[in-house]
Formats: C-alpha cells, structure tokens, sequence
C-alpha cells in the first residue's frame, strides 16, 4: 500500500508543474504590453504555520487563484505565515528577452525555478535589507531579473515573508527595463513633493540636534539636552518611514536593528517620552508647588516609560510583533488622550509658561490630529509606488512649526540663563571688590607703619627703608592686580612670598617659612583666583603663633594631581581651639574671612561650573592646622 501511494505521489509531483504550466502560463510575444499586471495568472498558498520545509510547499501545497484569496491588509497574527506565489512564464518568440519580476515590497523574498520533472533548479533572494550594491537589481529591491531564451518556459514558485504594520499586498507585474525606469521617474516626479517636505524635515532636525547637543556641552543645561534627544527621536521617526523606500538610503539604512526590530510606535513613544523630559525641565515644575499640572507630568513620565518598556519587550525581547500591532493600536487610542490632556493642563496652569511653549504643544495636537484625519479620510495616502509609509505633508509642516515654538522657547530661556548668569557675576564682582578691601587687613597695614615708625625713631633708617621698600612692592603688586579675577600661580605665589617676608620680619615671634613647589607644574599656565591664598596664610600667623612656645613655621606645598593642582597651607602652631579660647574675637574675625573665600568659591561654582575643594583640619590637637585646596585646571 505504501509503495502504491509513493507511486501516486511521484507521478502527481511530475504532472503538476505541467498542469500549472498549462493552467497559468503567461505568454511573453510582441502583443504583450508592458508593465504586465500577472494577478490572474498568479496562484497562491498561505502556510499558516510558517514552518513547511520548502520542497513540501512547493509540491503538496493547495494553490487557489489569486484573485479570489483573501489576505489581510495589515498582518497580525498573520506575520508568521508563509505565502507562497506559483506562476508560469513562457517566451513565445525567437528572440531572447530580459524582464523584471515583482511581486510586491516585501521583508524578504525567495525565488525558486523548478523544471518540468519537478527538480528545483536555482534559488535567489531578495529583501528590504539589503543596501543597493547587495541587491538583484540596484534600483530596486523589489525585482528579480529574469532571462528568457528563445522560446523558453519558467516555472517560478516564490516565498513571502512580511512584516506586522506594514500595508500587505501581493501585486506582481512583469517590467520591461524600459517600462520599469519610466515608471520610476514618473513616481519621483508624483512623489516629489512630499519627499522634499519630509527630507527637509530630517535634515532641519539633524542639524538643531547637532546645535543643542553643542549648546549643551558649552552650558549644561539639562533642558538643552533633552531638546536634543526630543529632536533625535523625531529624526529617528522621520528616518524610519523613508528608510522603506527603495529608493531612500539614508543613515537608518544600515543598521538593520532600527529598521525591522525596533517599529515605528517605538520612536512615537520615544518622542512622547522625551518630549514630557523637556517640557518638565524647561519649564522647571521640579520648582513649582504642588498643583494638578505638575503631579499629572510627574506621572506622565512612568505612563509613557512603562509602554515604552512594553514595546521593547515585545519586539526586542520577544518578537512578538503580532501582539505589538495590537499594542501599537491601543497605543493610537491612549497617546492622542494624554496629549490634549498635557495641552489643556499647560494652557490652564497658574505659572508661568513661555507663549513658545503653549503654542508648539498646540501646533503638535493640531498637526497630529490633521495627519491622522488625513489618512482616515482618504486625503492622504498610505503608500505609494516609490514610498511604502508615504510622508504625511500636513503631520510634516506641523512638525516645523512645533520645533520652530519649541526652538524659540529654547533660545528665550538660554537669554533667561544668560541673565541670570550676568546677574551672579555682578554679585561676583561685588564680592572680589569686597575681597579686595579685605585682603590686608587693617591691622597689617597699621602694624607695617608702625614697624617703619620704630626703626626711624631707633635710628634704624636701613632696616626701615628696606621694610619700606617692601612693603611698597607688596602694595604695588597688589594694586596692580586688583582687577583681575584670576592669576597665574606664580604671580600668587609670589605675592604670599612677600607677604610672609613681610610678617616675618615685623612679627615678634619668630617663624620659619618653607615654600614647595612641584617642579611638573606650569607656574605661568596655571591659573588660580586672585587672592585666594592670602587670608589662609594670615590665619595662621596671626591666630597660629600667638603665645606659641616654640619657633614656628609655615608650610605652603603646591603638588600636581592628574586634573589640577593641590595647595597645602599649614603651620605648626598652636591649633584652631586654643586660638579660639585665647581670643574669642579672632574666631569671630576668622570665621568671617572663611566665610568670604566660601563665598567665592560657591560664585566660581555658579559661574564658571569651577570646582574648588576647601578642606582645613587639624594636624593634630594642639599642634597646628592645614588647610587644603585641591583646584583643578581652568581654561
């Protein structure tokens, strides 16, 4: 019984191509008009499990006419199928002939030719991912070149392979060279328009995205950068769409995972997600008392996350894009709510938005709404035959204008920062001349006159013209100075050494000084603040040495570190809490210079993002104190 149904089997696989030969076979003679529509002599069969071993589908697969198959626009559950195409094509001249075989923009199409005892002959492969220089034919991924001999018969059996949310259709047609590069240019020249508006608009959104993510790296602003991201998400959605033409080779064409894994509601909710980043930052709600606008943008952030998680686990994790068509569906449901939502709230809110900023999330619910309706309505279309997601002009032009608003926004609050940058270095300048008053103190300046005081009335006119000439280099060095805000190390360093000289030869009670200086360090190029140095070291001598039974001294090390510099002032003296119970008003006095060099450097911070540690300790009880300030490179 076996061997008889093996029999029956072998004859039928034999007779069946010359069956479907003599069912469905297509003329090619000179009355055959090109582009030739091959619907009625295509057949089809759709293997729903999508894991039928090819030489089976080829010959037990039940093939019925393709004009009475039904398939579905879209794909759902129906993107793990198989569809399988079985046509005849026979050259009824005596010459040869060189056509083109399409059957419609597909993920990915295999082509086999059987001969007439059933035996697969040859097999070739084409898909949406393969660049111009991989494909059969470079202008298009769509066709197969087919050579026909004089009076040769092909029977042809093709497999489909689609994917989700893209519009399905089978419509395969036979192309001349010829016919087919007049209907190219035809549809550049149809589809002119609408690629141009949606070329413009990637290429406006690279560019503000280049700008912004350099306005960020100048000003770290986090608003700038999310601008940014908002900006390259909405290139990543235009890019997307135009990546399905074969006729558009842009960026996305070369990274297979932005195209086919990742799908189009990913960059939708990408571009939601980054969008609630910017307005939230811009418009600074961190800052704004509670109120429904700021709870339901502080919630919008985990809503939109968590569909974006649920996309990216649907396509990346599990490839699971017939579920991910529902998803995206739902999604086209949920996404314009919470936009009019977001709109209506920001329109409504007590505090203060810019205009900019009203009028881009207004234009955005408009120009999304119109574009939806457009295609709904039959005003726009889908597809066409150069652009599988054919550019939605007025969802394009809406998109301008909401990146025009929002850019404005943007540049109003870089003027906002700006001022209030100005504004701090205003008060910055009030603090450097209140530093500048402070910087020799009083009391050094009465004790230096009546140091020259007592060498002139002891006589002592040698030792008080060099103390007087001293102090008059110091002086003048100071003077000189006195508007800078920034000096090179040297020069500071220079200016304590004749400080100290000074102290040292007018204070009673001797000390040493000891000045180390890493020989690596560039004393010309590194730059320090003016002045920063000057009230450490009078600390020390004056509240250090006081009552202190031994010689002191005063160290001052300047060391290299990998980002900057490291100053170390420190005595060996009596310590802060023995200085503080000796004179209670010299803690009052110190506490409030340590109060001005905080302050300078909270503005340095503030103003030029400067980073300037401040560490003072004790070295050990009673033995003297060090301060240490790590300062790293400023341009």
């Amino acid at each position: 019984m076996g061997h008889w149904r093996n029999w029956w089997m072998a004859v039928w696989a034999f007779w069946l191509p010359l069956y479907a030969a003599g069912q469905n076979t297509v003329r090619l003679d000179s009355s055959l008009a090109l582009p030739f529509d091959l619907t009625s002599a295509v057949w089809v069969w759709i293997d729903s499990t999508g894991e039928v071993a090819d030489e089976q589908a080829m010959t037990q697969g039940k093939f019925t006419p393709l004009s009475t198959t039904t398939i579905p626009r879209l794909l759902q559950k129906e993107v793990h199928y198989s569809y399988w195409v079985r046509l005849t094509l026979q050259n009824a001249t005596s010459v040869p002939q060189e056509l083109l075989l399409t059957l419609g923009n597909f993920y990915e199409t295999t082509l086999y030719e059987r001969s007439p005892t059933a035996q697969t002959l040859y097999q070739r492969y084409t898909s949406q991912r393969l660049l111009p220089s991989e494909r059969l034919y470079r202008y298009d991924h769509r066709y197969f070149p087919l050579y026909f001999a004089p009076y040769q018969s092909r029977y042809l059996y093709a497999k489909i392979r689609a994917l989700t949310g893209k519009p399905f259709e089978i419509r395969p047609f036979l192309y001349s060279y010829d016919a087919e590069a007049k209907e190219r240019v035809k549809g550049l020249y149809d589809d002119y328009f609408p690629m141009a508006v949606n070329h413009e608009l990637m290429a406006v959104l690279a560019f503000l995205t280049v700008f912004f993510l350099f306005q960020w790296v100048l000003n770290r602003q986090r608003y700038l950068l999310f601008y940014s991201f908002y900006l390259m998400s909405m290139w990543g959605f235009a890019a997307y769409g135009a990546s399905y033409s074969s006729y558009v080779v842009d960026y996305i064409s070369y990274v297979p995972f932005l195209r086919f894994t990742l799908q189009q509601n990913f960059y939708i909710l990408l571009t939601l997600f980054t969008h609630t980043f910017f307005l939230f930052e811009i418009l600074g709600m961190k800052n704004w008392p509670s109120s429904w606008t700021k709870r339901y943008f502080e919630r919008l952030f985990y809503v939109v996350g968590g569909l974006l998680a649920i996309e990216l686990v649907l396509t990346v994790v599990y490839r699971r894009l017939d579920l991910e068509t529902n998803f995206h569906q739902l999604c086209q449901f949920v996404l314009p709510v919470l936009n009019v939502t977001s709109l209506v709230l920001l329109w409504a809110t007590k505090e203060r938005v810019s205009w900019f900023i009203k009028l881009g999330a207004l234009v955005m619910v408009i120009g999304t709404t119109i574009g939806f309706a457009s295609v709904a309505l039959g005003w726009a279309p889908m597809s066409s035959m150069l652009l599988t997601h054919y550019p939605n002009v007025y969802f394009n032009y809406g998109v301008l204008i909401d990146i025009l608003f929002f850019s404005l926004a943007t540049g109003e609050k870089m003027v906002q920062v700006q001022r209030e940058r100005n504004r701090l270095l205003q008060n910055y300048a009030l603090s450097e001349l209140t530093t500048l008053r402070t910087q020799i103190n009083p009391h050094f300046l009465f004790n230096s006159l009546n140091s020259i005081k007592s060498y002139i009335i002891k006589n002592k006119t040698q030792e008080a013209a060099a103390y007087l000439t001293d102090f008059s280099v110091l002086m003048r060095e100071i003077l000189d100075k006195s508007r800078e805000q920034f000096l090179p190390l040297g020069q500071e360093l220079e200016i304590i050494r004749q400080y100290l000289l000074l102290e040292q030869r007018r204070f009673s009670q001797p000390f040493q000084i000891d000045l180390q200086i890493d020989d690596a360090i560039d004393l010309d190029a590194v730059q320090v603040p003016a002045f920063l140095l000057q009230p450490f070291v009078e600390n020390a001598i004056k509240h250090g040495f006081k009552r202190l039974e031994r010689e002191g001294c005063v160290w001052v090390k300047v060391s290299s570190l990998e980002d900057g510099i490291a100053i170390v002032i420190e005595d060996n003296g009596i310590g802060r809490d023995k200085a503080a119970k000796l004179r209670l008003a010299s803690v009052k006095h110190r506490s409030m210079g340590l109060s001005l060099v905080e302050n300078r450097l909270r503005l340095l911070r503030e103003i030029y993002h400067w980073n300037i540690d401040l560490t003072i300790e004790d070295v050990a009880p009673s033995t003297g104190t060090r301060v240490t300030l790590r300062i790293p490179f400023f341009d």
